[in-house]
Formats: C-alpha cells, structure tokens, sequence
C-alpha cells in the first residue's frame, strides 16, 4: 500500500489486487479510515470498484490516522491491508507526517 499527499486534506492511497481471491472475483474494494485516539470508531468508510486500486481519500488535518484496504467478493470481506505506520496531515505546513 502506498500514501501519497494531494492536497492539505486529502491523500492518494493504491493498492495491489490481493494474492488470494477466495476462487470468486473481487466486487469491490474498501477503504476504512481509523482515529489512533479513538481506535474502535470507524471514522470513514468508502466503497471502492473492484477495477480500481487507487482512491483519494479526504482525512482529518492534525489527527494520527490508521488506513486498511479490504477486498470483498460472494465469499465475504477478505483481510484488510493495513498500513504500516499510522499518518497525519498537518495543517501548519500542509505535508504529510509518517508517525515511526
């Protein structure tokens, strides 16, 4: 998975199709947005074509962010890509921080 910034709120996530399908084509893809603060919440949750492997996701400025990708077909939701580090856009210099 990969994050690029875009804009001050906004970032480029992609994605590689998964390994394993389950034996059923993908239906489509989601994107969960989760606060580190509040990591039981989900804050956003957008629902992806299944031919696409990019989206630009909107997060909230200054708050630590996790992102996980999850494939769904007939068979169900598949386990979700997370990201390794947790990220923030930062309203101050409108750059994105990775959070080691």
């Amino acid at each position: 998975m990969m994050v690029i910034p875009v804009s001050r709120c906004s970032v480029k996530l992609s994605w590689h199709s998964p390994l394993e399908d389950g034996g059923s084509a993908i239906t489509r893809y989601i994107i969960d947005v989760i606060l580190v603060r509040q990591p039981d919440i989900l804050k956003q949750r957008i629902f992806v074509n299944s031919w696409q492997r990019e989206h630009t996701v909107e997060l909230p400025i200054d708050e630590l962010c996790t992102l996980r990708v999850s494939a769904e077909n007939i068979a169900g939701i598949g386990e979700a890509l997370t990201l390794k580090n947790p990220i923030r856009l930062c309203a101050r210099r409108g750059k994105l921080e990775d959070e080691m």
